[in-house]
């Protein structure tokens, strides 16, 4: 692992956990990283921030100084799926319980990481699959807020799409939600 600490002299410095000195560094300024944690890429924690056993921090998450993240935080909570913690996620407000969606496909409606999947205007999908807050990745369909689909879609052929999704369809929530069911897909034109 690496991380920037902050040094007097010098101001940010890159440091790699195999440094010898690498703990000391950390109790210095107060930081406690357990074991199994997982930071992502350009996360910013505060001096005094303890995070548990089996934590995940998303890329570029803010955490504030003397903020305390548990031991499996998150990890099958139900306030995930709430409608407030989707729309603080995902960007996207749902209203008795469903929501409109969106997503960057290829201009012939097909998916970008396989290309196999084919969109049809006016139709859904479904597939089995339990709900599973660990997976971010994975099975099911991917939709997140329209900032984020067009975001995607830079320097590439795109069409953005929406659908309708229903809460009690969707499979885990970061700064998109995987879902196992969606219906009425719109073609999007802004």
């Amino acid at each position: 692992m690496k991380i920037y600490l902050w040094f007097k002299q010098c101001g940010w410095k890159l440091v790699n956990s195999k440094n010898k000195d690498f703990k000391k560094l950390l109790e210095e300024r107060n930081i406690k990283i357990s074991d199994t944690a997982e930071i992502g890429y350009y996360a910013e924690i505060g001096d005094y921030a303890e995070i548990g056993y089996s934590a995940k921090i998303g890329n570029y998450a803010k955490i504030g100084n003397y903020a305390e993240i548990g031991d499996n935080f998150n990890e099958k909570n139900k306030d995930v799926f709430s409608e407030l913690y989707i729309f603080l996620m995902v960007e996207v407000s749902m209203q008795n319980k469903k929501g409109i969606f969106y997503k960057c496909v290829k201009p012939d409606l097909k998916d970008f990481y396989t290309g196999k999947y084919q969109y049809k205007i006016g139709k859904g999908g479904n597939i089995r699959l339990k709900r599973n807050q660990e997976i971010e990745c994975g099975d099911g369909f991917h939709w997140t807020s329209y900032n984020r689909a067009v975001k995607f879609a830079q320097n590439r052929e795109y069409k953005i799409i929406s659908a309708e999704i229903e809460l009690k369809d969707i499979l885990s929530v970061y700064n998109k939600v995987r879902v196992k069911r969606f219906k009425n897909v719109q073609e999007v034109k802004l």
